[in-house]
């Protein structure tokens, strides 16, 4: 069952339940009172005697109620009205309690007012009393009235019983034996029977009514004729000469009586004679019987006549909105047309593709979705650099340096050293130097990654460290503090990146609308309904169809749209979430792209299905459970290995990954509370499994110890947060005390004895700023495949970090290709961390022979590119490629072309990141229109002999993308440009070092965005550059340089 479904059962069975709860509250309310004294049941069992007199027995089943706090019930009475033309006498034979089974005697009539609850017991209760004028007794054989007389003597004979003191009762059954006289009169014809048990001034409601008449033997159904008046619905039977009818639900002021007309004759004594005619008294009995179903009939036409409008309303409201439902259907149909699975990634944040995918699968609402949302883009924060995660408190790891211990001798510890299901429940957070680098966080970080950076950067002021776990970020969150305010401001920015798309627009809520309104029209049917005919079944059929309707509407419709622009992104991003729940069944899925999985862990842990996700991974991919196989992968493998750790372990507790990612996991319950307040937070660490050690400790870096230095001159300085930014140098990640929150200069250094290098963002790529251009190593006067690899090891193990190749470096006439398959056999065939590396390259060119010489052909057809880039992703051994740039311009094909051939490339997943090589300022623009974020460089030719492309260098910084220099070291230059050398070579002489390290310097001087990628023929060479980075140039040197 789908997310989608649940909630419109979920919504459906809880209106049904609520409308039906309603419907049996009203149909209840409507039976019951709040008066003090009102009657269970009362039944009565009459026999009309032949002398005329009816012999009564009365049941009365009386529910007190409390009154006060001081007042109790002692006393309870009817009474019976007295007159020529009514009953005439009433003689009680008895009062017996049957709660009790006591038999009360005759005592005289005793004002309970005036009596105390204390003496009352003793003196006056279990008696009966009749009286007509308090405090003297009604004796029946003196003061009855006389019947038919023309005096108007009317009297009110009150039969009461004294009851034990009682504060309330649920039931107190009181039987009365009584006979009254005068009740029957001769007619012309007929004789008339009139009964009135219940009267105009009755102020006690009477749950159920019943009594049982039995007449004189000569009475049959056939000679007699029945009447029971009542203004509601009441039940009769008449059988063997005996009457019976019962009422549900008599309500006060109203009156019940009972007119039989019965044969002449019957009664042998009258009461009285009546000058009428027995058809007369019939006729009239016709006509009020005629006059009240009349009186039933409109009303019930009227009941239904209005209950059918508001059904009638209600169904065509359901069916307006149900149309808006079903069209949002069919977008899943068409979406399913356009793209049934995706493998790239979606280029929109994580937190907008949660509200994507919800829109796409029709979920109107999640209640997770803010902890999806803040899950994914902590992931994606780990992802890009900018924070890591381990398992566990910072207890399990004293001593460790993190960053430095590879996956298996880890995995060893932590489960030595124990750690309980708080392994399993809490994460640490180490904040990585990138994470203080301002122009870093502005150029690779969207509105809520930079929000959710910001909220750690807020509780890591707030406890002067780097390194916390999820339990201190919790305490932090019930503070009055900074990070509360960042953390409302989460969802809004999510929001918000999904509006600057600018094709999901707000949908009405119509369908919302209309499933308010056709069940509040339903309901209230059903309540007219139930209030008129009194019955309950088609009340709750009609509550509980509307309401399943109303489900379909209220979850049903999502709160954004898709229009005509967004489908194909749409399109990706539900077939992103299918390819992920499918990914095992894909037999072509090529070699496992750690760093592509962890991407796709972000967008799995924002569409919620992060548990199926993990566990596709690892029913392809057995050997994610071998820690000695992610310590040979490096931190992107052993990424990896963790998640599916605390999967496989979550699994063993009945947990799994729950709707994030065991990285993240602890956020997925602090998103949840996020949504509707920072009330309490104590329990939101409830389902991760994973992050970075942390509480104690200090920076980690992938290098080995080294000092805290100062940042280098021109860093900058954020007040915004207190931190210093710009460059770094590595320090140890030791959990052996407090790191401080803030961040030094890193510069890494990644073997022993082995040379600094400088590290620069290049878009969402941590890599040295110094690369390795390695065209020299695969065309014209190379020296061989075992060189070039050599050459490529060199530059690794000195800590180099970036591999620039192309598709079309090879030797004209030669095997194509060359340079990308020296490249993957010098990675495939090095043992540091892989996973560090970027690797780019290029597609565009060709090579070819023009007058017997080898030169560079250009085609730029879109078929060409994404032909080539392919190619080049199987030469590279990889599923995606870091980096691709588009070679040079073809001037045969409109520039824009070629660059929707690379957008193509991104958006399949061929390659991550795109970049454009000898593009002028107007084609970079061109560029990133079409890229966007997805363009994070261009390669240029720059050097102290090409300087022309200066603008495009400084372009570059205004639009904010890296520019690389090929050829920074001048290539095959010409005798008159040695010259051009000569001031670096001075100032080279000065300070001991190269000329070429000079030169690199001064490039690199040219802003924090530059990177250059020398080339090299031999290790010596690239190991000469790499020390470039640790080379600063004074502002003198720099003057001197121009």
């Amino acid at each position: 069952m789908t997310k989608r479904t649940k909630n419109i059962v979920l919504a459906s069975l809880l209106l049904a339940a609520l409308g039906v709860l309603l419907v049996l509250a009203t149909a209840v309310r409507g039976q019951s009172t709040s008066a003090p004294l009102s009657y269970n049941e009362t039944s009565y069992d009459v026999q009309v005697l032949d002398n005329g007199n009816t012999r009564v027995t009365m049941t009365l089943d009386y529910r007190l109620g409390k009154r006060g706090s001081s007042k109790t019930w002692k006393q309870l009475y009817r009474t019976i009205p007295l007159s020529p033309a009514g009953v005439t006498n009433v003689s009680v034979e008895g009062v017996r309690n049957l709660s009790t089974g006591e038999t009360y005697t005759q005592g005289d009539p005793v004002d309970a007012s005036l009596s105390s609850d204390a003496t009352w017991d003793v003196r006056h209760a279990r008696q009966w009393y009749i009286t007509a004028d308090m405090p003297h007794s009604y004796d029946s054989r003196t003061d009855g009235v006389r019947a038919g007389s023309s005096q108007s003597i009317e009297k009110n004979v009150e039969i009461g019983w004294n009851i034990p003191v009682t504060k309330s009762a649920k039931s107190v059954r009181i039987e009365v034996t009584m006979t009254l006289a005068g009740m029957v009169t001769a007619c012309q014809g007929n004789d008339v029977f009139n009964w009135q048990p219940v009267d105009e001034t009755n102020d006690s409601p009477i749950r159920r009514f019943s009594a049982t008449v039995r007449f004189p033997q000569a009475v049959d159904a056939e000679n007699s004729t029945m009447w029971v008046h009542y203004d509601g619905k009441s039940t009769t039977a008449y059988h063997d000469g005996m009457f019976t009818f019962g009422i549900d639900g008599v309500r006060t002021k109203s009156y019940v009586q009972l007119t039989a007309m019965l044969p002449e004759g019957s009664v042998a004594r009258p009461a009285r004679t009546d000058t009428a005619s027995g058809s007369q008294l019939n006729e009239q009995e016709r006509r009020r019987e005629t006059k009240w179903r009349n009186e039933q009939q409109s009303s019930a036409r009227g009941l239904l006549v209005v209950s059918g409008m508001l059904l009638l309303a209600a169904a065509v409201i359901a069916a307006i909105g149900m149309r808006s439902v079903f069209r949002q259907g069919r977008l899943r149909g068409r979406l399913e047309a356009i793209m049934p699975y995706w493998r790239g990634l979606p280029p929109i944040s994580p937190g907008a593709a949660a509200l994507v995918y919800d829109t796409v699968n029709g979920v109107a609402t999640d209640r997770r979705l803010i902890g999806r949302q803040l899950s994914a883009t902590m992931l994606s924060l780990v992802t890009k650099g900018f924070a890591r995660m381990y398992p566990g408190t910072v207890d399990m790891y004293g001593g460790i340096d993190l960053l430095r211990t590879d996956a298996a001798t880890l995995a060893r510890m932590v489960m030595s050293r124990g750690g309980g299901r708080d392994a399993d429940t809490t994460s640490t957070i180490v904040l990585l130097p990138r994470a203080f680098d301002m122009a870093a966080c502005e150029r690779r970080l969207c509105m809520s990654e930079r929000a959710a950076l910001d909220m750690l950067h807020a509780v890591g002021r707030q406890l002067n460290s780097v390194v916390f776990d999820t339990q201190q970020f919790s305490r932090c969150l019930k503070d009055a503090g900074d990070a509360q305010e960042l953390s409302r401001s989460f969802y809004g920015r999510c929001v918000a990146e999904m509006g600057a798309l600018g094709v999901f627009p707000k949908r009405s809520m119509g369908a919302r609308v209309c499933a308010v309104l056709s069940y509040a029209c339903a309901f209230l049917a059903a309540l007219i309904w139930l209030w008129g005919a009194g019955g309950i079944l088609l009340p709750i059929v009609i509550v509980v169809v509307f309401a399943a309707l109303a489900g379909v509407q209220l979850m049903g419709q999502t709160q954004y749209d898709v229009d005509e622009r967004g489908m194909r992104l749409a399109a990706q991003v539900r077939g992103l979430g299918r390819y992920l729940e499918d990914f095992s069944h894909f037999a072509d899925r090529g070699v496992l792209d750690v760093k592509l999985w962890g991407r796709y862990m972000v967008y799995a842990a924002a569409f919620g299905i992060a548990d199926k996700a993990m566990a596709q991974l690892t029913a392809a991919y057995p050997q994610l459970t071998d820690p000695a196989w992610a310590s040979a992968g490096g931190d992107g493998y052993s990424l990896v290995y963790w998640m599916d750790r605390s999967f496989r372990r979550g699994r063993m507790y009945g947990g799994g990954l729950r709707d994030g990612v065991p990285m993240v996991g602890d956020f997925v319950d602090l998103g949840a509370r996020f949504a509707v307040g920072f009330g309490d937070v104590a329990q939101v660490l409830s389902a991760a499994s994973g992050a970075f050690s942390g509480g104690s400790g200090g920076w980690n870096s992938r290098a080995g110890a080294a000092a805290d230095a100062e940042p280098r001159a021109g860093a900058c300085d954020a007040g915004a947060c207190g931190v210093r930014c710009g460059n770094y140098r590595a320090i140890s990640m030791m959990v052996t005390g407090r790191a401080p929150y803030g961040a030094p200069r890193r510069i890494v250094n990644n073997r022993e004895g082995a040379a600094m290098v400088l590290h620069r963002n290049l878009g969402p790529f941590d890599t040295t700023a110094i690369g390795l251009g390695e065209m020299p190593l695969t065309i014209e006067n190379n020296l061989g495949p075992n060189m070039g690899v050599e050459t490529i090891h060199a530059a690794l193990d000195a800590g180099c970090r970036q591999v620039d190749t192309a598709w079309a470096y090879y030797c004209s006439g030669g095997e194509e290709q060359t340079g990308e398959k020296l490249v993957r056999e010098a990675m495939a065939s090095w043992d540091g961390p892989k996973d560090e590396v970027l690797i780019a390259t290029k597609v565009g060119h060709y090579r070819n022979f023009t007058d017997g010489k080898p030169t560079w052909a250009v085609d730029g057809s879109p078929e060409n590119l994404i032909r080539r880039a392919k190619e080049s992703a199987l030469a590279l051994g990889v599923d995606t490629i870091d980096l691709l740039y588009f070679h040079r311009p073809d001037p045969g094909i409109p520039y824009g072309e070629s660059i929707e051939a690379i957008k193509q490339l991104v958006d399949e997943g061929v390659a991550r990141e795109a970049g454009v090589s000898n593009a002028s300022i107007e084609q970079m623009d061109i560029a990133q229109e079409i890229l966007g974020e997805k363009l994070i460089a261009v390669q240029n030719q720059y050097s102290p002999i090409y300087t022309e492309t200066a603008d495009t260098l400084e372009h570059a910084a205004r639009i904010g993308i890296s520019f690389v220099c090929w050829s920074p070291l001048g290539g095959f230059r010409k005798p008159k440009d040695e010259s051009k050398f000569d001031p670096f070579r001075a100032i080279a002489e000065r300070r001991g070092v190269s000329y070429q390290q000079v030169v690199l310097a001064w490039e690199l001087a040219k802003g924090d965005h530059v990177f250059v990628i020398p080339g090299a023929h031999r290790p010596a060479t690239i190991l000469d550059s790499l020390k470039a980075g640790d080379l600063e140039l004074t502002p003198e040197e720099l003057a001197t340089l121009g």
